[in-house]
């Protein structure tokens, strides 16, 4: 992959700076680039404090939650000032080129690509300006359609929680494969000096020893929610590609969901087993609960996106706004899971929104019945949000809301909703929701409320929000503002070796926490 020397300079500064935190979560948190942390000493030796972590739906399946990490801060800042050092982002992305995947890392413009994903669809949505929408999904279908010509059936699998079954000491399987990994690792313990050992090997060997870092040095996992795992996966499924292809199988992936295709279903289960048995030597399994095997006619798909197009107009009346909201409905209720967010992040990127009251009723129908696609209707409220008129009544729905999330633990939800009910109002939130908010376990939703309601918290509020802190980053963002000192931050968070650089960060005004 040709890449040029201006573009992998941006692509390593948005994988430094905007791989950190999720790509769900509010804009709010970020890296800000105007402290240089980076030039930030950090002690060798490591606390080991554990990463944060929260919770969020798994799109595909209702009720089904997902966890996401964000690691302490300095071993985040070691692994990619090491991965910059060594060049690994360059070599990792050069690793991934891979004609089966439709997850890579970087797209055909030579950019950094979010994966997008739309709840079980399998799709990248692209930002382009506002009358702008971009779908690889129907694009990827006709390439299917393509590679499995002639074929009799689909064979669907998945692997068991991917990113925390990918054992880290096999980080050189990605250059070497795993044969050759073996190898290097006898020559390695034998003696390190050996010349026969490859020059990789000893590269990313010590790129193991600096990822488990973030993950309170276990060997099995990779953290979820950060872009550093997604690099690393992506490079590793590459490798496993090749050796699936040695064996003759046609295929394609998206991140770890195979799709193969059978030609003969009498060879049916020897490609399942001879898949199996391969990922089996990177201690990789198959998700058996969702191995599906679809004969012909298979890739029978709904273009949803050109569903969108044909129901929109401008300005919409009701009776069209009532006729489109409904054909997505009835796709998410005929097994098209993941239509009804396609719409609202179809809707968020072409419709010039007008003050229709019919409009805003669905999107809070929306929010208070799918999960799924909550923050993509809390973003289309906030972008949009001149062109609505937000009643108290809409507040009291949204604080309803945030209490819900709270007590029935949806981390993502509760964050998103207290984020969207500031922006729509900085009147200061009822006692009942603060109480809820500052006694829950959500960090992240304490810290919204701490950032953007700090001059409204009442001394109890604060107080309580302390005593119920349990994150490092929490803690971070309660001693930036002088609510602890020094002293209870390091204790409480566990890190002792770098406190100085947390010091530093205070000193430098950094938050990670950037109010808009």
């Amino acid at each position: 992959m040709n890449i040029s020397e201006a573009n992998m300079s941006k692509i390593i500064d948005e994988f430094i700076y905007e791989g950190f935190f999720s790509e769900y979560l509010p804009p709010s948190f970020k890296l800000s680039k105007e402290v240089d942390f980076l030039s930030f000493s950090i002690r060798d030796k490591n606390d080991l404090v554990e990463p944060y972590s929260f919770n969020m739906s798994r799109f595909t399946e209702d009720g089904k939650r997902r966890i996401i990490y964000i690691p302490e801060f300095c071993s985040y800042i070691k692994v990619v000032k090491y991965m910059k050092d060594k060049d690994l982002i360059r070599k990792l992305i050069e690793k991934s080129v891979d004609t089966h995947s439709y997850s890579p890392l970087i797209n055909k413009n030579g950019e950094l690509t979010r994966h997008e994903s739309a709840y079980g669809l399998g799709v990248t949505l692209t930002d382009g300006d506002q009358n702008a929408f971009i779908s690889t999904y129907v694009p990827n279908v006709i390439d299917k359609i393509n590679r499995a010509r002639g074929a009799k059936g689909i064979l669907q699998l998945d692997i068991s929680n991917c990113y925390q079954s990918i054992y880290t000491h096999l980080l050189p399987c990605i250059d070497l494969g795993f044969e050759r990994t073996m190898q290097a690792y006898k020559l390695f313990k034998a003696n390190q000096s050996d010349p026969a050992i490859p020059a990789s090997y000893p590269l990313y060997q010590e790129f193991d020893k600096t990822i488990r870092c973030m993950n309170g040095d276990r060997t099995n996992g990779l953290l979820t929610g950060i872009s550093i795992s997604r690099f690393i996966s992506e490079a590793l499924f590459a490798r496993i590609d090749e050796e699936i292809e040695r064996e003759g199988i046609r295929f394609v992936r998206y991140v770890d969901d195979y799709e193969i295709f059978i030609y003969n279903e009498e060879e049916l289960q020897r490609t399942q087993n001879t898949i199996t048995n391969i990922f089996r030597k990177y201690y990789l399994s198959i998700n058996n609960e969702k191995t599906k095997y679809i004969g012909f006619p298979y890739y029978v798909i709904d273009n949803l996106e050109a569903i969108v197009t044909k129901h929109l107009t401008r300005p919409m009346s009701e009776q069209q706004i009532m006729a489109l909201f409904n054909c997505f409905f009835r796709l998410e209720e005929n097994g098209t899971k993941g239509a009804i967010r396609f719409l609202v992040k179809a809707l968020n990127n072409n419709v010039t929104i007008t003050n229709r009251p019919i409009f805003l009723s669905y999107l809070y129908d929306i929010l208070a019945n799918d999960s799924r696609s909550l923050v993509k209707v809390c973003e289309l409220i906030i972008s949009h949000k001149r062109s609505f008129i937000t009643t108290q009544e809409d507040i009291n729905r949204i604080e309803k809301q945030i209490k819900y999330h709270i007590d029935n633990d949806n981390s993502l939800e509760a964050v998103w909703l207290i984020y969207l009910r500031f922006k729509l109002t900085k009147k200061y939130l009822k006692s009942e929701i603060t109480n809820a908010i500052t006694m829950c376990n959500n960090d992240l939703a304490k810290i919204v409320l701490l950032e953007e309601y700090n001059n409204k918290l009442t001394e109890k509020a604060k107080r309580q929000m302390i005593a119920k802190a349990n994150s490092w980053i929490l803690y971070y963002q309660l001693y930036f503002h002088d609510y602890i000192d020094e002293d209870c931050f390091s204790r409480n968070s566990g890190i002792k070796q770098n406190i100085a650089f947390y010091n530093r960060l205070k000193h430098n005004h950094f938050s990670f926490y950037v109010s808009r």
